[in-house]
């Protein structure tokens, strides 16, 4: 089992185990990366899950608080939309899948972190074998978003209290919700 996680500017794949099984590792990883699974079979139970996981987010504070966020700093670039509209979702083809696979994954974008005991020779040679015909690809992306003067932050807090008792304040903060943003321009 290859774990893949993927996030809005990060996908991830890769796995453990023993030294002498690194070169077997290494070409799973490669078949996971390059040449990934879509099954048009899938698509309907895949967007269908997604809707529900999309409707449990939004009625979450935490969610809420991070959608308006991402929206005031960073308007209408895709930074700023957090989710999905229903009808992209509902537009979604393997067609898509497959543009954006072909447009995002490639050499130029791929990092591979190798540690551990292992035989670096035999680690080395596979890593040439699984990845050594990759298409370089695209580069990192052009479309950096620009952050006017009011939209620029470098950190948030935000703390909602919410009491359970009418009428009376809370003792203790039951949300807490903090963000970070690792990207400061200007």
């Amino acid at each position: 089992l290859i774990p893949v996680s993927a996030g809005s500017v990060l996908t991830s794949t890769g796995g453990e185990g023993l030294g002498e099984h690194a070169p077997g590792m290494v070409r799973r990883v490669a078949d996971v990366g390059r040449n990934p699974l879509r099954p048009e079979s899938e698509l309907g139970r895949i967007k269908a899950t997604r809707v529900r996981s999309l409707s449990i987010a939004k009625s979450q504070p935490q969610a809420l608080a991070q959608e308006k966020f991402l929206e005031l700093i960073y308007g209408e670039h895709p930074y700023g939309r957090l989710y999905p509209t229903d009808a992209m979702l509902k537009g979604y083809t393997i067609a898509n899948v497959k543009d954006f696979h072909a447009r995002n994954f490639s050499a130029a974008r791929t990092h591979l972190y190798v540690v551990g005991v292992f035989d670096a020779q035999s680690v080395e040679a596979a890593v040439r074998k699984a990845f050594g015909d990759w298409q370089r690809g695209a580069g990192r992306s052009p479309n950096v978003p620009t952050l006017t003067p009011a939209r620029r932050a470098t950190s948030l807090m935000l703390v909602v209290a919410i009491s359970r008792v009418p009428d009376r304040p809370p003792v203790n903060p039951v949300l807490h919700y903090t963000f970070g943003s690792p990207i400061h321009i200007g």
